[in-house]
């Protein structure tokens, strides 16, 4: 075994790796992490509102991918392959409970916050692709499971790296 190899991380990586692949098994279903996608979500329809009605719908699913993604990339600027391969993990998630919304679009069964307009009906609908729903949901789900199974090939991979050096404001 490298002396650089830490079963630490590896265990970390299993235990995570576990949660991530049990959210995307049943992505419908609500785990913790939703919570927290929720939040950010939300938060994003703000943050993109003044772009515009079609950024503002799209705003939320896109920052709840953008956020983990740009802490992914802090990461891996850092040269924290590990980190940065976790941080992928949930970015996998976020796709994979998008998909699951973007699924709904047609029949609009999944419960909005405050009863407004379904981002993704309101999206495709003006896209004038809101029949194709199934099979976009389809493409963001297996593109959620292929950057699942790349966080943890790199998770696996940062097991066996040194961690990098901290600098100034670093913890």
């Amino acid at each position: 075994m490298s002396r650089n190899f830490s079963p630490i991380k590896l265990g970390s990586l299993l235990i995570l790796g576990i949660y991530f692949f049990m959210c995307l098994l049943r992505p419908a279903e609500g785990h913790f992490i939703d919570g927290v996608n929720l939040l950010i979500h939300e938060g994003g329809h703000v943050i993109f509102s003044p772009l515009g009605e079609f950024m503002h719908f799209l705003g939320g699913s896109l920052t709840q991918t953008l956020m983990p993604l740009i802490f992914a990339v802090y990461f891996f600027i850092r040269k924290d392959i590990f980190a940065g391969s976790i941080i992928v993990l949930w970015v996998g998630e976020s796709l994979s409970n998008t998909s699951v919304y973007i699924k709904d679009a047609i029949v609009m069964q999944l419960p909005l916050i405050g009863g407004g307009i379904h981002d993704w009906n309101h999206l495709l609908g003006q896209m004038g692709i809101l029949e194709s729903s199934d099979t976009i949901g389809m493409v963001v789900y297996i593109s959620g499971w292929v950057i699942l199974i790349a966080g943890l090939i790199g998770g696996v991979i940062g097991c066996f790296l040194p961690a990098p050096e901290r600098r100034g404001w670093d913890i």
